[in-house]
């Protein structure tokens, strides 16, 4: 039964909109394509839901209803995918520095590259350490070092790691000295991590300014009408 659900799914999604998601879905670190069939049948069943319901709401508003099911539908992708995504970049960002460290100290110590990788998974616990250990069963099993190593890239939605995971291969395969790129790498990804913060601190005051006008203002409005208020309630 579930397979004539995933089948008759298919049929009706185009192949584009289901690779496109599945694209989505790898770099949060899942490749089961029937997730990608259950988000998209959950989300029009949810903006059905939602369609009846904000037309009940706003009493008919048929223009009203169209926009803000539009906006649900587009929204709900984006907190699915886009929103979980960009954490995502995070989490593995603030890894990649300590993971490439020891990276660059066990290559430095003589290993190769994959006796390296083998040590650095083994002492690093992070969610980037174990995309690179899904990776090295991968070439154990039998798939070549450069597809496991494209297939990491294409899981990971960090640029600066995709740019470190690029390098190592191309340094690997062409016999070239790795610690040096490495090192390049690191420090650029602690150069990024260094402005990403400062990114941060700088839109402090702006937050602080929206939070304290949204809080401000009704107490202003507040006090200017409460006699008003008052005065009529009185009468």
């Amino acid at each position: 039964m579930k397979e004539i659900y995933y089948e008759l799914s298919r049929k009706i999604y185009r192949e584009h909109t289901i690779h496109y998601y599945f694209e989505k879905l790898k770099l949060l670190g899942n490749q089961n394509t029937d997730s990608i069939i259950d988000f998209l049948n959950i989300r029009i069943l949810l903006t059905i839901v939602f369609f009846f319901a904000s037309y009940l709401i706003s009493k008919g508003d048929l223009f009203l209803t169209v926009i803000l099911s539009f906006l649900f539908y587009q929204f709900f992708s984006y907190f699915v995918f886009d929103y979980r995504i960009k954490q995502r970049e995070k989490r593995l960002e603030h890894n990649a520095i300590s993971f490439f460290e020891v990276l660059e100290l066990a290559l430095a110590s003589g290993k190769n590259l994959i006796e390296s990788l083998k040590i650095t998974t083994t002492s690093v616990d992070s969610e980037l350490s174990n995309e690179f250990k899904k990776t090295l069963r991968e070439i154990e099993y039998g798939k070549s070092f450069q597809e496991a190593f494209s297939d990491l890239r294409k899981r990971l939605p960090s640029d600066a790691i995709q740019n470190v995971i690029l390098n190592l291969t191309e340094t690997y395969t062409s016999g070239g000295k790795i610690t040096d790129n490495l090192s390049k790498q690191i420090h650029f990804i602690h150069k990024k991590r260094e402005m990403d913060i400062k990114k941060q601190i700088n839109e402090i005051p702006i937050k602080v300014s929206v939070v304290s006008v949204l809080i401000f203002i009704p107490l202003v409005l507040l006090l200017i009408l409460s006699p008003i208020i008052l005065e009529y309630l009185i009468k």
